[in-house]
C-alpha cells in the first residue's frame, strides 16, 4: 500500500529541521507530490543519472539527497542538456526527490558527528555553535478560557523544549479595553472600559510553526481580537552546528591519523599540510568545505582540522596559524552519513508504525581520482 509522502516528511524534518538550513541553501521537497503513495526510501549524496537508474531497479519512490537537486533558479528546461535529462528521468522513474544539506550538517547525528565517531574521536563537541532562532509567543487570555487556549497552541507546537513539551509560564492580571459600537465583544460592554481578569501565557515557538500557532490561536481565542506579543529570542537548547572537536584514544603522529583516515573512510589518497611527525591527540572535523573554521580549530586546541575543498590561500593560513589539515575531498567527508541517515529514518518509520524500506545508496562515489 504504501504511505503517502505527507507522513514521511514531518520524520524527516524531526532528523534535520528544514528551519536549521543556511538561508542561502534549498531543502526539503525539490521534487515531488505530497500525497504520492512511498513504500521504499534511496538515501544518496548528489541526484546523478546513475543513482536514479539505481533508484528505478530498486523500485524506489522518494529519494533523499544531501547535495541539492536544484540550487540555483531554474530559466528554462531543456530535455536534451543534462539537467534537462535528469528531471526527465526523474519524472519518467516517478521519483521524488527531498534533500537535507546543511541543515543535516549542523544537526546532532548528522554529517559532522558521524565523520568524528567514523575515525574514532571521543568527548565530542560543536566546534561552532549556532544558537536557536526562537519566538517567545505572549498571548492574554481570559482566565476560564486559558487552558483551552494553550491546549491548542501546544498541540500545534508551542512549548516544545527538547524532550518536554507544554512549556510555559503563566502570570494573572487585569486586561483593559473599551470596544467601539460596531464592536461584538466577548466580555464587557460596547462604548465602556472593562477591566477582566486575564492570564498572559508565554511560551517559545520555533520560527517553522508560528503561523501554525497563532491560526490556532486564533481558532480558539474567545476575543474578536486576541492580543497577542511575539519576541525574536535566541536560545542555546538543543546544540547543534558546523564541525566537532573530539580526543583521540590515544595518541597518533599526523601521518599514522592520515592512514587511519585513508582506512576508515576507503580512502585512496588525501592532502596533508603540515608535518607527518607532528603529535595528535585532539582533531577537529567538518563535513564538506570546512577551511573557513581553521581559527576556531586552532582556538579549541585541536592540532588538526579534517574537512575538503581546501583552497592554497587557505593552505597557507593554516600553516601560519601552526594548524595542520587533511583534505580528504568534500564527497568523501560526507558520504559516511548516506547510511547512518538512512538507518535512523527507517529506526522513526518503524516507531511510527510506517512500512517503509530505506536503503542507502551503494553508487555515490567521488568524482575525482588519483593518478
Amino acid at each position: 500500500m504504501g504511505v503517502p509522502l505527507n507522513q514521511i516528511l514531518p520524520l524527516l524534518n524531526k532528523l534535520a529541521p528544514a528551519a536549521w538550513a543556511e538561508s542561502w541553501d534549498r531543502v526539503g521537497l525539490q521534487l515531488g507530490d505530497t500525497g504520492v503513495a512511498i513504500d521504499k526510501i534511496l538515501v544518496c549524496l548528489d541526484v546523478l543519472p546513475a543513482v536514479v537508474e539505481e533508484a528505478r531497479q530498486r523500485g524506489a519512490q522518494l529519494l533523499i539527497s544531501h547535495h541539492p537537486l536544484f540550487f540555483t533558479p531554474i530559466s528554462s528546461l531543456n530535455f536534451s542538456s543534462p539537467a534537462g535529462r535528469l528531471i526527465s528521468d526523474l519524472v519518467k522513474a516517478e521519483l521524488n526527490v527531498y534533500v537535507v544539506h546543511t541543515n543535516l550538517d549542523v544537526a546532532p547525528g548528522g554529517v559532522n558527528d558521524v565523520l568524528a565517531r567514523r575515525i574514532g574521536l571521543e568527548s565530542l563537541t560543536v566546534l561552532q555553535p549556532q544558537p536557536e532562532e526562537l519566538n517567545k509567543l505572549v498571548v492574554f487570555v481570559p482566565n476560564e478560557q486559558a487552558p483551552a487556549v494553550y491546549e491548542a497552541m501546544a498541540k500545534a507546537g508551542a512549548g516544545q523544549i527538547g524532550s518536554y513539551s507544554h512549556c510555559s509560564f503563566w502570570l494573572n492580571g487585569t486586561g483593559t479595553f473599551k470596544p467601539a459600537k460596531d464592536a461584538q465583544p466577548f466580555i464587557g460592554k460596547q462604548d465602556k472600559l472593562n477591566r477582566v481578569a486575564e492570564v498572559r501565557i508565554e511560551s517559545l515557538v520555533s520560527k517553522d510553526k508560528l503561523s501554525q500557532v497563532m491560526r490556532a490561536i486564533y481558532r480558539v481565542h474567545p476575543y474578536e481580537e486576541p492580543a497577542c506579543d511575539i519576541y525574536p529570542v535566541k536560545n542555546w537548547g538543543k546544540v547543534r552546528g558546523l564541525g566537532r572537536v573530539g580526543l583521540l584514544s590515544s595518541g597518533l603522529t599526523l601521518a599514522e591519523l592520515c592512514n587511519r583516515l585513508k582506512q576508515k573512510l576507503n580512502l585512496k589518497g588525501l592532502k596533508l599540510v603540515g608535518n607527518p611527525e607532528t603529535p595528535v591527540n585532539k582533531v577537529a572535523v567538518c563535513g564538506g568545505s570546512g577551511g573557513q573554521l581553521m581559527s576556531l580549530a586552532k582556538a579549541a586546541g585541536a592540532q588538526v582540522l579534517v574537512t575538503g575543498d581546501i583552497k592554497y590561500h587557505q593552505a597557507l593560513e593554516a600553516l601560519s596559524l601552526g594548524l595542520a589539515v587533511v583534505d580528504i575531498g568534500h564527497g568523501p567527508s560526507e558520504k559516511p552519513v548516506i547510511a547512518d541517515l538512512a538507518a535512523n529514518l527507517s529506526r522513526s518509520l518503524k516507531a511510527a508504525n510506517h512500512q517503509v524500506e530505506v536503503v542507502a545508496s551503494q553508487l555515490d562515489q567521488d568524482v575525482f581520482c588519483f593518478m
